[in-house]
């Protein structure tokens, strides 16, 4: 079941033009017009028929510990050549020497929890941690506990499948299935509801009050090895999903772990030692869930929720930007000898989030056509990169506006038609990172570093 669900998911199989077309040509998808697959809806509802419409396509290349972006950015990739455990642990260091600071700050999150009496790996209570390690990294450790411990409330049902109400393109979207493994003593619920966003006109600034509505539905990810001792290795038990184990608690632990590593990587470890960052502003971390309603050609209207973000303010603009989402699951989904799929339904709302980003005025300000998310689910960490560009949202516009002026009785064109963008949405990504493992967590530093040196590079100019 697994091995067919790994060979259908999008983000494995549409991997190039000749396979989204194959994808079109379904009959599944011959009549879904723009305005039934996105209006009115939350990219928290979407699935694999607003991948199709939208013409998304996969891009896996080679480097799966750092996003292609940063790799080709010359300047973005240098930077993060000064993240390496060796030259952190070394206090003679030729370039982490002149930041005793920030090198002790991140030598101590690569030491994790076993320092003294923590590596008999007793629980200990948030207070016991923050004695023992200080306030951030108790609070950290005390937060990756409660994501490992081992709730015994009720039982799995490993087994078992469900499915959520169809979809506006008629498919029927996967809850929870867990790997063919014997029993685990995790338990699995449904998850948890998100609400869907109530529509409004226009788009919601960062700094609104409006309490918004907790994040998503089940996922997973992928990247492939296969072996127990890879560092990309994922157990199928991290597959159970548990109501012990909510949204909430990923969310916690990431943003934890976000505020250490922004105060102390380069670029950014120059506020270590006091000096001047000069023009270059700093990208911080933003626990506010942005909610955007977004339209396209005043037409077709629909919205979305992250868990939160990176953002920079803008030079000489008193405003918040983001240049990187957060979007959080409760558990990490399909698993199948050790390799994380990504479910059509994640994959499909983090286009969706990334697209109203991109629709909505003064809302981005990472790299141009170019959206960055940040994919956490319990202590996995995934990077994702989303090539967006203007000519491509004009195309849309326009596609949308050609299919909006066709007389209703005039039966669906097939998403192949003139109504089509003429280019696609390219999705890449990293593998995911586990930050229990610590040598995964340079790479975690070293994109993040990478995503602080584009922002701060685009946003002078």
């Amino acid at each position: 079941l697994l091995r067919n669900c790994i060979m259908s998911s999008y983000f494995e199989t549409v991997c190039s033009e000749a396979a989204w077309r194959r994808e079109v040509k379904s009959k599944k998808y011959s009549d879904l017009s723009f305005s039934k697959a996105l209006d009115g809806t939350s990219a928290s509802e979407w699935g694999r028929g607003q991948l199709v419409r939208l013409r998304v396509v996969m891009s896996h290349g080679t480097n799966h510990k750092l996003l292609p972006l940063i790799a080709k950015n010359q300047p973005a990739n240098a930077i993060t050549k000064a993240i390496s455990r060796a030259a952190i642990e070394s206090s003679n260091d030729a370039f982490w020497s002149e930041y005793p600071g920030s090198r002790k700050a991140l030598h101590s999150l690569l030491q994790g929890r076993g320092q003294g009496r923590v590596s008999e790996r007793e629980l200990w209570s948030e207070q016991e941690y923050i004695r023992h390690y200080g306030s951030e990294y108790g609070r950290l450790w005390a937060a990756l506990d409660r994501l490992e411990d081992a709730p015994t409330d009720d039982a799995a049902a490993p087994n078992s499948q469900s499915t959520d109400a169809p979809h506006q393109d008629g498919e029927q979207r996967e809850k929870n299935p867990a790997p063919a493994t014997p029993p685990s003593p995790h338990p699995r619920s449904s998850k948890r509801a998100r609400r869907s966003v109530q529509p409004f006109t226009g788009v919601v600034s960062f700094d609104q009050n409006t309490p918004i509505a907790d994040s998503s539905s089940p996922a997973s990810a992928p990247e492939a090895f296969s072996s127990p001792h890879s560092a990309a290795y994922v157990p199928a038990a991290e597959a159970i999903c548990s109501s012990a184990r909510t949204e909430d608690l990923t969310v916690d632990f990431i943003v934890t772990a976000l505020r250490i590593i922004l105060l102390h990587v380069p670029p950014q470890q120059f506020l270590d030692s006091g000096r001047d960052l000069g023009s270059a502003p700093t990208v911080d971390l933003d626990v506010q869930k942005l909610q955007l309603r977004v339209t396209i050609s005043n037409l077709i209207q629909f919205g979305s929720i992250d868990d939160g973000g990176l953002w920079i303010r803008s030079l000489n603009k008193k405003r918040r930007a983001r240049v990187a989402l957060l979007e959080a699951k409760r558990f990490i989904g399909h698993i199948d000898d050790g390799h994380p799929v990504l479910s059509d339904a994640w994959l499909a709302q983090i286009v969706g989030e990334a697209l109203a980003v991109r629709l909505a005025p003064d809302v981005w300000a990472g790299p141009h056509e170019t959206v960055i998310v940040i994919a956490a689910a319990r202590y996995f960490v995934r990077f994702f990169q989303l090539h967006v560009t203007d000519s491509y949202l004009n195309d849309l516009s326009k596609c949308v506006a050609t299919e909006a002026a066709k007389p209703k009785t005039e039966p669906p064109a097939a998403p192949e038609a003139d109504d089509v963008p003429r280019e696609s949405i390219r999705v890449s990504s990293t593998r995911w990172f586990d930050f229990r493992e610590l040598a995964e967590l340079v790479y975690v530093m070293r994109n993040l570093s990478g995503i602080i040196k584009l922002a701060q590079d685009e946003a002078q100019g």
